[in-house]
């Protein structure tokens, strides 16, 4: 069983044992995001379960969902195709040796442990659409 949540059961990326990232965007309709296209993940985190990471393509929120460890994969799987998500089963991005620099941008940013470098003063860094540039920025200086 699935169900909604906060955010991710473990955020770093030494915690994932897999990481699928969708290879469509279809529209859906899921509660806390507007109706739209998105883009989907499935990590997998050893022992403790599994959480579904749906964001929106248009304004970047991301709706969270758990599932316990024992069929945490199948229901999140379930769940993501359900909405209309595609995945590759082979394309593994937490595996050993995958760097997490091959992740997307917005999963990069939910999985690392040094978000709080990445804070500012300035509301608009708040949003993720702004965030990817501030860090793009601090990372040039």
């Amino acid at each position: 069983m699935i169900v909604p949540a906060t955010g991710p059961l473990d955020a770093t990326p030494e915690g994932l044992h897999a990481l699928y990232v969708s290879l469509n965007s279809p529209v859906v309709t899921v509660d806390r995001l507007p109706v739209g296209p998105a883009a989907a993940a499935i990590a997998v985190h050893g022992g403790f379960g599994t959480t579904l990471l749906i964001r929106s393509v248009r304004t970047g929120t991301v709706a969270y969902f758990h599932a316990e460890p024992r069929f945490g994969m199948e229901a999140a799987l379930s769940h993501a195709e359900g909405l209309g998500f595609l995945f590759d089963d082979e394309a593994n991005l937490g595996g050993f040796g995958v760097a997490s620099s091959s992740w997307p941008a917005w999963l990069a940013e939910i999985f690392t442990a040094d978000l709080e470098e990445l804070e500012s003063a300035d509301p608009s860094a708040w949003l993720s659409k702004f965030r990817w540039a501030l860090a793009e920025d601090q990372r040039r200086l």
